[in-house]
C-alpha cells in the first residue's frame, strides 16, 4: 500500500542583517523526501499562482503578515504554514500542479526563481490538475436555487465568525496564563532551590555555631522535592505550546478559512457585477450604432462595431469566469468547507487529547516517583488529601449559595 503524500513546515532559520533579516523554512515531502528552504514571500507565490488557475476553489488560508520577527511570531507563523500545507494535500488537483511540484522538489535557488518565472507565464502549457478542474466545472450544471444557498450561507458565516473570534480571545487568554504558570513555577523551583541551600548551610558545623542535626534526613527530602519542582518546571513548560500552537493557531486557521470562503463568495458577486456592466455597455453601444446608422453617419458605425465586437468577448469572458466560480463552490467547495469543519475540529482535539494525555502522564509519573522516593504510604496521603478537597468544595457551595453582600 502506497504511503500517503504528507507535509511538515519545520527548523525555522533567519539570516540578514538587523534593518533586513529573511526567515525561510524547511518544508519535508514524504515519502518522496524532499528537503526545500522557502520564504514567506514563496508560500505567498504559491497560494496567488494557484488562486488564479483554480476558479472556484477554496484554498487553504496562509498565516497573516507582519513586521515582527520575533521568536512566538516565527512558531507561529510556522504553524500557519504547516496547516496550510497539510490543507493543500488534501485536494486532489493541486497534487499534480506544476507550481506545488516545483515548490516542494526545487532545491536550487536560481532554479526555484526559474521555476517561478516559468510557472507564472501565462502562455505555459496548463498542468494536468488545472485542466481537469476546468473539465469538471465545464461539465458540471450548479443546481437552480443557487444563489438562495449562497445567500444562506452567506448568513450562516457572519455569526460563526463572530463565534470563531470569540474562542480565539478565549484561547490566547488560556495559552497565555499557562505561560505565566511555567514561568511562576521557574520562580518556585528557584526558590526551592535557595531554600534547599540555606538549610545545608544550616546544617554544616563548620559554617554555623547551631548545626541542624536532622540535616542528613532533610537534606535527602529536600533533594528529592528540588528534582520534583525542576521535573515539574519541565513538564509544564511544555503546555504553553499546546495550548499555543494546537488549540489557538488551529481555531485561527479555521477562522481563516472562514475569510476565505466569504471573500471567494465576494469574488463571484463581483464577477457578476462586472458582466451586468459589460452586458450594459455593450447595450448602450448598440444603442448608438442604431442612432448613427439612422443618421447615415458610417464611419461611427464602423467604429461602434470594432467597440461593440470587444464588448461581446468583454461579456463572454465576464460572464464565463462568475459560472465557474458558480460552479466550483457548488461542485465541491461548499461541501468540502463543512465536511472539513468536521475533519478539522476531529484533528484538532485530537492532537490536543493526545498532547494533554502525554502532559498528564509525565505529571503522573512525576508525582508517583515522588510518593515513591518519600515512602510515603500512598492510601494515607490520598485520604488527607480527600479530605482537603471535600472541605474546598464545600466552601465553594457555600460561597455560591451565600446572599449578596455577606
Amino acid at each position: 500500500m502506497a504511503q500517503p503524500l504528507s507535509f511538515s513546515v519545520s527548523d525555522p532559520e533567519t539570516t540578514g542583517s538587523y534593518y533586513k533579516k529573511v526567515t525561510t523554512y524547511l518544508v519535508c515531502t514524504e515519502p518522496q523526501r524532499f528537503k526545500v528552504r522557502r520564504r514567506f514571500s514563496d508560500f505567498e507565490w504559491l497560494y496567488k499562482t494557484l488562486s488564479h488557475r483554480y476558479f472556484g476553489m477554496l484554498l487553504p488560508a496562509l498565516p497573516p503578515k507582519g513586521m515582527m520577527k520575533s521568536v512566538a511570531f516565527i512558531k507561529s507563523r510556522m504553524r500557519g504554514l504547516s496547516l496550510f500545507m497539510d490543507h493543500l494535500r488534501l485536494q486532489p488537483f493541486l497534487r499534480s500542479d506544476s507550481s506545488v511540484l516545483a515548490f516542494i522538489s526545487v532545491q536550487d535557488p536560481g532554479e526555484w526563481e526559474a521555476a517561478k518565472m516559468e510557472t507564472a507565464d501565462s502562455s505555459s502549457d496548463r498542468c494536468p490538475g488545472e485542466i481537469k478542474w476546468r473539465e469538471v466545472l465545464a461539465n458540471y450544471p450548479p443546481p437552480d436555487n443557487a444563489e438562495r444557498c449562497i445567500l444562506d450561507v452567506k448568513r450562516q458565516l457572519e455569526p460563526m465568525d463572530k463565534l470563531l473570534a470569540r474562542l480565539i480571545e478565549s484561547s490566547k487568554r488560556l495559552a497565555d496564563k499557562s505561560a505565566a504558570m511555567a514561568v511562576d513555577m521557574s520562580e518556585v523551583n528557584a526558590a526551592f532551590v535557595n531554600w534547599r541551600a540555606h538549610e545545608e548551610a544550616c546544617g554544616d558545623a563548620a559554617r554555623v555555631e547551631y548545626a541542624n542535626k536532622s540535616w542528613p534526613q532533610l537534606g535527602q527530602a529536600m533533594t528529592n522535592t528540588n528534582n520534583l519542582m525542576s521535573t515539574w518546571q519541565e513538564v509544564l513548560s511544555f503546555q504553553p505550546d499546546i495550548n499555543e500552537l494546537v488549540l489557538h493557531e488551529n481555531l485561527k486557521f479555521l477562522l481563516a478559512m472562514v475569510h476565505t470562503l466569504r471573500d471567494l463568495i465576494k469574488q463571484r458577486e463581483l464577477m457578476y457585477e462586472r458582466y451586468d456592466k459589460n452586458v450594459k455597455l455593450k447595450e448602450k453601444h448598440e444603442q448608438e450604432q442604431a442612432s448613427a446608422a439612422a443618421r447615415g453617419k458610417a464611419s461611427k458605425v464602423a467604429e461602434l462595431d470594432r467597440m461593440i465586437a470587444e464588448d461581446k468577448r468583454n461579456v463572454e469572458v465576464s460572464k464565463e469566469a462568475a459560472e465557474l466560480m458558480t460552479k466550483g463552490l457548488f461542485f465541491s467547495e461548499l461541501d468540502r468547507f463543512c465536511t472539513e469543519k468536521t475533519a478539522w475540529l476531529r484533528e484538532t482535539m485530537g492532537q490536543l487529547s493526545a498532547s494533554h494525555f502525554q502532559y498528564a502522564k509525565r505529571l503522573g509519573l512525576m508525582w508517583q516517583g515522588y510518593i515513591n522516593d518519600m515512602g510515603y504510604e500512598p492510601q494515607m496521603m490520598m485520604g488527607k488529601a480527600r479530605v482537603v478537597f471535600e472541605s474546598a468544595a464545600r466552601a465553594d457551595d457555600m460561597g455560591a449559595q451565600a446572599p449578596a453582600g455577606e
